[in-house]
This record gives C-alpha cells, structure tokens and sequence, in this order.
C-alpha cells in the first residue's frame, strides 16, 4: 500500500547504507567456496569492496563494488555451447548532500551485467518416453542425483542491468517531511535455451531478446510520530515498456539427411510435381513459433495510511489506495520463420486493459506493556491486470485482476531484560481472481491464468533466547496452508486419472504449487573472548522443509521430498579483521529448487519425463571468507 506499485500479498523492502557525512571508511571481503560433491567439483569466488568519502561538511559518497563467479552444479558432456556458471560484477554509488538543516538530497546510480545459466538436468526418463535414448547413449542414469546433461544446442544468458534514482527530502518548520523519489531502471536479456536438454535435435533454439524499462516517481508527505496522529500520504506514478523478440523453434529430432526433404513443402501452392525440391516455399523448422511483443504498463495511484495514537498504549491504523492500471500490448507472430507445426497463431493482435481498485487496511496496535505488544488487521490487496504474451486461440490471453483480503493477529514481546524475544502470528489471506502460472504442455510455455480463489492461511514464530554471555539462540517456524479453493481449467498432467477432454480439470482443493506445509530455522552462535584484540566466534545452523510439489495438478513426478540442510561457522575477529571458515548444507543433501515435465514427451507420447533446477545450495559448499576494514 505505501511502496509504489501495488502488490497482493506484500512485499520486502530492502534498505541498503546510505554515506556517512565527515566518516572515511569501508571494507574488502573475499569468499572462497567449494562444492566438492559436483562432478566437476566447482567452486566459487565473491568479492565485495566498499568506500565512504566525505565531501566537505555536507556531502558524502558510498560507492559499493562486487564481483561473483559460480560454476554450475550440473556437468555438460553434449557438444552445444554451455555457457554453465554465472559470472556478475557491478557498481552502485550513491551520493547525500545536506545543504541545509532541512533538505537533504540523495542519488542512487548502479550499473551491473550477469552472465552465463545453470543448466538443468533429468530427474525422471519415462521409457516410453522420446529423450530416454538420447540420455541412455550419453552413459546418463536419470534421477534425482542426476547431475549430467548432454544436449546439443547452446544455452547461455546475458543480462545489462542499468538505473538511477534521486529523492529530494524537505522538513518544514513543524517537523513534516515532504518526499520526492524519482527512478529509473533498465534491464536487457539476451539467452538461449536447449529446451530438450538432450543430444536430440527436438527443440534447441528458444532464443530470447528483451528490453524492459521503468520509470517512477513518487511524492510523499510525511508526518513525524512525534504527532498524535502520524502517518504517510502519497501519489504514484509507474510506466512500464518491455520488447521482446522470442523464437522457439526444433526439428522433432529428425535425421539430418531427411530435415531438407521432409516436410518442408507449404501447402499452397507447390511447383508441380510438388514436393520437395520443386517447393516454392519451405518450412525452416519443422515445430516452432516466433514473437515480437511491446508492452506498455502504466499504474497511477493515490495512497496513504495514518496512526491515531488514542492513548500512550493505543494506536489505531487505517490506510487505503486508489489504484487506476492500464496496460496495452502489441504482438506481431509467426513472421520470422515457417513452421510445419505452429504452436502459435499468424498476424498481428493488439490488445489493451484497464481496471481501478480501491484496497484498504484498518488495524490496531495495543502495548500491554514495555515488553509487549498485541496488533491485528484487516487488509485488502490488488495486483492489475495482465497479458499471456503468446496468442492462440484455445487460450484465453488476457488475465484479470488478483484482490486479496487478509486478517492477520499476533504479539511481540520480550522478556528479561531482551534476553528472550518472542513473537507469534496467525494469518488467513484470500484471493479472488488469483493469478496462477502453468505450464501449458501444448505450447511448451509458461502460460498465466486466473484461478477462482486461493486460500492461504498459517501460524509464525520467532524465538530469540540468550541463555548465557555470548550465546545467542534463534528460531523461526511457520505452518502453512495454502490451497485452491476455486480453480476449474487446470491443466492435466499426462495419464492424470479423471482428466477432461481438454486435457483439463478441477483443481480447487489442490494445494498451491511449490508451497511448503512446514518450515523451520534454527541457529546458535557464540561468541568468546579470545585476547584483549581478538574475539571467537562458532555458530551452527538448521533449515527444515516439509515436501512440496512444482504442479499445480499434483503430479508425483514433480514432488520433492523433505529438505534438512545443515550449516556451521567458526572463526575470529577485530576490529579491522574478520575471517571464517563454513560450511552450508554440511552433509550434501541433494535438493532441486524447480522440477518441470518436459513437454515433447508429455505431448507426443502421453508421459511425464522431467528435469531439475539447481541452485548453489543445493549440494554441499564449504569455504573460506575474510573481511578488512578501514
């Protein structure tokens, strides 16, 4: 409701340093991890400087610098170009001037570029399936330890990531603040994917070219707490455009002596006697579709949300924001290339959105005492409309709006003297008109579609305990339920028993995908005394995660079961020195971060064959990092 564009369900705000006026200081750190249970046994590099310049009495500047490299976690053995690690470097300075008591202007500049994809692998090769051949004649065993692929065309991603934001702050006599936050960003993504992850030539080229920009601008005014009633009021202003130039395209691995014969003639016309190669139009591909898509996105909204403090321990909360989004979209298909299956429809379509909502929240805070606090509140939530940005006829494109309600109630509260932080919550959300993303197997895409609501509902707790000098003991669990209440048209999965004729089905009671029922953290650190300059610290961590499914029709080929990853530090520190030695996920449990059936199969032979995203984390990684400051 108060951070610019409007969110259904929330959403992190993350707050980075801002310079330090009349401080010279900063820090370089280094981090050395190695994942030794990967086939190539990869390792990876993070470097990170910082520097905080005063410029006279009024100004300062903060420039931050980074430096990543990860090898991937899977290994290539195909012949296509793999661009298999992630490489990273950017640099962000920001600028603060104080020219008066009461104006402060602050500016943000950052330039970033990213490169390379980790690739996937197979978890499951039905038999029946077209892929298992190629994986089997690569001397790969699918599973869910896999780590090999073989594949033939090229995967790699590139990414340019550019912006600039200023904010100009000026507090009037009584302490109100007037805001202004002016934002740029742009980011531009070059990739290809091997769709079919194999060494079959089925769908090698999905190549993407995108341009996306934004623009923002937001104007606040801010009223100080040391008013009986305080709060923020705003207007918001966000525009959107993104071009994007997409290709998909394979020859359903056939023999390359027959790809230029067979099928390529169109129909009409042909020279007679027809047939290749007397055609006088071929096919580039024998499957494929090819887009170029603009997006235009505009939101304006109203917003603002005030705290009357009716007594030292009574604060009652109401805020709300008027939203007007209108979105236009622009799809030029099938131009690029000739297919003998398209997976798209030909021509030119242009369509447009707009929707106003009005979203509010009325709460209540109540401090029972110093070292405890009881709030609840009632909110609703909007996300705007939006576009699938592949027509076909069977599909519906355009998705209406997300709403949500939420009730939220709970404590926080600390206890002697804060050596024991404890803080509980239980909350119920539901959504109308849900935004749901699917894989559609026909298309072999990712494709957006409204569920008829969605219910979520759970308890969190946060305990903190310093049971003795130097001991630090922190938890967190939540239990969640999250399921579709409403949700006719569900995609089916192949062979799902009780599938409709058009391969869909009821999926309310299902639960949503990648949504855990159960997860845990727990953490201990302490802290010792190791001379007069130098202090010892060892720590150990836990993170439990019950099983999950990737389909939202619950397909067993796309569960996971429960993750347990363990991880622990021990090292020393100064003042200007800090250097430890770790480990994450100490004992190599090998979990995916995404499963997803591979389409070819599912559509042409009816099966579910299916491969895996990883993640650094995944498997074990240990390693070294120190820090130096200045």
């Amino acid at each position: 409701m108060l951070f610019g564009k409007n969110s259904s369900a929330g959403l992190l705000n993350i707050v980075t340093r801002r310079p330090e006026l009349g401080e010279f200081g900063g820090f370089v750190k280094a981090e050395l991890n190695l994942r030794d249970t990967t086939p190539d046994e990869g390792y990876g590099v993070i470097l990170r400087g910082t520097v905080n310049a005063p410029l006279g009495d009024s100004a300062a500047l903060r420039i931050n610098t980074r430096y990543t490299h990860q090898d991937g976690i899977v290994k290539s053995i195909g012949t296509g170009l793999t661009d298999n690690k992630k490489e990273d470097w950017g640099i962000r300075a920001k600028l603060l001037v104080e020219p008066s008591d009461n104006l402060e202007i602050y500016l943000i500049g950052e330039y970033a570029e990213t490169s390379g994809r980790f690739l996937d692998s197979y978890r499951l090769a039905d038999p029946a399936g077209r892929v298992v051949d190629q994986i089997n004649a690569a001397g790969i065993t699918a599973g869910p330890e896999n780590l090999f692929i073989a594949q033939n065309g090229d995967t790699f991603r590139n990414t340019q990531i550019s912006s600039i934001q200023g904010t100009i702050a000026y507090t009037l006599p009584n302490d109100w603040q007037i805001i202004n936050v002016t934002a740029y960003k742009n980011l531009k993504t070059n990739s290809n994917l091997d769709s079919d992850r194999t060494t079959g030539a089925y769908l090698d080229f999905n190549r993407i070219d995108s341009d996306f920009s934004q623009f923002s601008n937001e104007l606040r005014l801010s009223i100080p707490d040391t008013n009986r009633v305080h709060g923020q009021l705003g207007l918001y202003y966000y525009q959107a455009d993104e071009t994007d130039d997409r290709a998909l395209a394979g020859f359903q691995n056939l023999p390359v002596p027959v790809r230029s014969g067979f099928p390529f003639c169109i129909n009409p016309p042909v020279v007679s006697p027809g047939g290749p190669p007397n055609c006088n139009v071929s096919n580039d591909f024998f499957i494929g579709r090819d887009t170029s898509t603009d997006f235009t996105v505009k939101s304006f909204a109203a917003f603002g949300q005030l705290n009357f403090d009716v007594t030292d321990a009574l604060t009652l909360i109401a805020g709300a924001r008027v939203t007007r989004d209108k979105i236009d979209i622009t799809s030029v298909q099938q131009q690029l290339f000739n297919y003998f299956v398209p997976i798209a429809d030909p021509g030119t379509f242009v369509e447009e959105a707009s929707n106003t909502n009005f979203s509010y929240k009325l709460g209540a805070q109540f401090d029972v005492s110093d070292d405890v606090m009881l709030y609840g509140y009632y909110a609703t939530g909007y996300k705007g409309p939006a576009f699938n940005d592949v027509f076909v006829s069977t599909v519906p494109n355009q998705v209406a709006p997300e709403t949500a309600e939420t009730f939220e109630l709970g404590f926080k509260s600390s206890f002697a003297d804060n050596l024991v932080t404890f803080n509980l919550s239980a909350f119920l959300t539901k959504y109308d008109d849900y935004q749901a993303q699917s894989f559609n197997v026909q298309f072999n895409t990712f494709l957006l579609q409204n569920a008829g609501s969605l219910e979520s509902k759970g308890v969190e707790a946060q305990l903190t305990l310093r049971p003795a000098e130097g001991l630090t003991i922190n938890a967190n669990a939540s239990i969640l339920d999250s399921v579709y209440t409403e949700f006719l048209g569900a995609e089916c999965y192949p062979a799902q028993p009780g599938c409709g004729p058009n391969n869909t089905f009821d999926a309310s009671g299902q639960p949503l995908p990648a949504s855990a029922s159960f997860t845990s953290t727990i953490q201990a650190m302490y802290e010792f005394g190791v001379s007069e300059a130098l202090d010892g610290f060892v720590s150990a961590n836990w993170y439990h995660r019950s099983s999950l499914n990737f389909d939202v029709s619950n397909n067993p080929t796309t569960a996971i079961p429960t993750a347990d990853y363990i991880g622990a530090s021990v090292g020393v520190e100064s003042e200007s020195v800090r250097f430890s030695l770790f480990c994450r996920n100490c004992f190599n449990q090998v979990r995916p971060t995404g499963v997803t059936i591979w389409a070819g199969d599912a559509a042409q032979r009816g099966v579910s064959s299916t491969f895996q995203n990883w993640d650094l984390n995944s498997v074990r990684n240990w390693g070294a990092s120190v820090r130096f400051n200045f």
